[in-house]
């Protein structure tokens, strides 16, 4: 995968609550790209952000895994949505 070492490619949060929303120009699939996201695991970022939100990544093979829970991408939900 090109750019795995950046950080929005692994599973991660955002360390500064902000809103986040896509404004699509094509139908977006799991063929294209599509945004994946964690289900039922608020409780979990919520506790690991209030320790360190700096360490905001769930994936071993990144400089900023949180030693807490190990996230493969295959494990996030692939988002759809239309143009």
């Amino acid at each position: 995968m090109e750019n795995y070492i950046q950080c929005n490619v692994y599973p991660h949060f955002d360390y500064h609550k902000k809103l986040k929303f896509y404004l699509c120009v094509n139908d977006m699939d799991t063929t294209n790209g599509c945004f994946k996201v964690l289900l039922n695991k608020l409780d979990m970022v919520n506790d690991i952000r209030n320790k360190n939100r700096r360490n905001n990544i769930f994936n071993e093979n990144h400089k900023l895994y949180t030693k807490t829970q190990h996230i493969e991408i295959n494990e996030l939900t692939p988002l759809k949505a239309k143009a």
